[in-house]
């Protein structure tokens, strides 16, 4: 799901110009974004466990949960732009630690 490139900045990126790392960022934003939509799409849910994919979009949202721009931007889709409750029902302390460490 994730380029070479695009995996290549997550481990750290050397070498690469600022402005490809602003590109790449973007780039990652937008998967992120498309992946939260399709989790917390209630139409959605009843279909993603058969998926093939769904292990795949389990693993990068892992992976991307552990970097901490990532993790905020997942925290603010989940919670809303207000922090209210979250769209899946629990506390906010609650999904942190449900999501990002069990």
């Amino acid at each position: 799901m994730l380029s070479t490139a695009e995996l290549r900045l997550l481990k750290g990126g050397r070498g690469l110009s600022n402005n490809y790392r602003r590109h790449l960022s973007v780039r990652i934003s937008k998967k992120l974004s498309r992946i939260i939509a399709l989790l917390t799409d209630p139409k959605f849910a009843p279909y993603l466990d058969r998926l093939e994919t769904s292990l795949e979009l389990q693993r990068l949202t892992k992976y991307l949960t552990r970097h901490r721009v990532f993790r905020q931007s997942f925290i603010f889709h989940l919670t809303g732009a207000h922090d209210l409750s979250p769209v899946i029902g629990a506390s906010k302390e609650d999904s942190d630690q449900e999501l990002f460490y069990g």
